[in-house]
């Protein structure tokens, strides 16, 4: 297990990251950033890119999660 990457805007502390089949959930931990909770990012920089873009007014559309494949299943 990876640990979680803390994501911070401004100096202040706003969720983790966690890797997750090479894909990226965020953990919100204030609540500024609350409607991210439990997204799922391509990456780092899109998790950074939306926690920053919300906690300064944007609006989120929230990326629909992809199916887990399981390769037992193919």
């Amino acid at each position: 297990m990876t640990r979680p990457i803390p994501i911070e805007i401004d100096g202040q502390a706003v969720g983790i990251a966690e890797e997750l089949n090479g894909r990226y959930r965020f953990v919100a931990v204030k609540f500024g950033v609350w409607d991210l909770d439990g997204a799922m990012f391509n990456s780092l920089a899109a998790v950074q890119n939306a926690a920053e873009g919300v906690l300064h007014g944007a609006p989120y559309r929230a990326i629909q999660p992809q199916p887990e494949v399981h390769l037992a299943c193919l």
